[in-house]
């Protein structure tokens, strides 16, 4: 429980004397019983937000990622760069590593800087770690605190019929052929990344999914053909991304901060930017995620402002209150 969270403070010491110190070697069912029924725990998992038609679904899933977390990642972790092991991770500098799946779609594209990776990227305002409020906020370009406009946002053309990542690949050779000769703006959502259960490592479920998508970008940047492609800029995000340490199914939960995704034939690619911290129990963000760096619209407007030559006042339209991230993306 993270106490700087709304008055969370005054109330943390009763949670600690009355939930968890008298139960914590005693049932396991009593101990969580004790911790879903205290006001802390209640404002903690924002059950307030409860309502009908309008489920708050943090409270019912959290309550037990907080009671299965697992320490660090034993099932789930890559090892280091090795050349002689094909299940490492392909080392992207000192310090980053990209999954093995992506050796053969991804990894190219990094050595022909055609790609970049910003990481501690995502929303920093919302902390729902909701589907589907995070994926508003997304969409809409607005602050998630105060009221939204639904009838505008920077990707209303998006909706939430998301593919699966299996047969992604003809799905977006296709779009590739389109883009090269119809259009100019395309927008995908493609789901399959909730892995609470069996995420897998260097293989598995996850590594397949990614794997996918790996083909089906680079599928892209051929079918648009090489002058669409030096014209184009793919940016791959997530609502959020996991937690840092693996829970009890061998998985890992709705997290806060991500890696976004920058692709383009153009673009100032095979660096990692963005602002950047070393990953470790410090650093988590409310001790159990990501933290968020570099806002997601900052770092749209920025995109935007380069791309399309955008003044300070169109900035401001789109991403109202934001200040532009200069990445150096392209």
């Amino acid at each position: 429980m993270h106490q700087s969270k709304a008055n969370l403070r005054i109330l943390v010491g009763d949670y600690e004397d009355r939930a968890i110190r008298p139960l914590a070697l005693g049932k396991f069912r009593d101990l969580l019983a004790a911790t879903l029924h205290h006001p802390a725990m209640l404002r903690y998992l924002d059950n307030s937000d409860n309502a009908v038609g309008h489920i708050n679904e943090n409270f019912a899933r959290e309550i037990m990622e907080l009671h299965t977390m697992g320490v660090g990642r034993p099932t789930l972790g890559i090892a280091r760069p090795d050349v002689g092991n094909p299940n490492s991770a392909l080392p992207l500098g000192a310090e980053w590593g990209l999954h093995p799946v992506l050796r053969d779609s991804i990894l190219p594209l990094w050595g022909r800087r055609e790609v970049a990776f910003v990481p501690f990227a995502g929303t920093s305002d919302d902390l729902t770690r909701s589907h589907f409020e995070t994926q508003d906020t997304i969409e809409l370009g607005q602050s998630a605190s105060g009221s939204r406009d639904y009838r505008s946002g920077f990707m209303t053309a998006a909706n939430r019929g998301a593919v699966s990542p299996r047969g992604f690949e003809l799905s977006a050779r296709r779009i590739g052929r389109l883009m090269r000769e119809q259009f100019n703006l395309g927008f995908v959502d493609v789901g399959g990344w909730d892995t609470h259960v069996n995420q897998g490592a260097a293989t598995g479920y996850l590594a397949d999914r990614l794997g996918e998508l790996g083909r089906a970008l680079a599928g892209f940047s051929e079918e648009i053909g090489p002058a669409g492609w030096r014209d184009a800029v793919v940016v791959v995000i997530s609502e959020f991304a996991r937690t840092f340490r693996e829970n009890g199914d061998r998985g890992t939960d709705h997290g806060h901060g991500s890696v976004y995704w920058v692709m383009g034939g153009g673009i100032n690619g095979g660096r990692i930017l963005g602002e950047q911290v070393k990953v470790d129990q410090a650093s988590l963000f409310q001790n159990r995620d990501y933290p968020v760096l570099t806002d997601y619209r900052a770092m749209f407007a920025g995109l935007f402002q380069r791309m399309y030559g955008l003044d300070a006042a169109g900035v401001q339209r789109i991403f109202a209150g934001v200040h532009p991230a200069q990445l150096g993306l392209v």
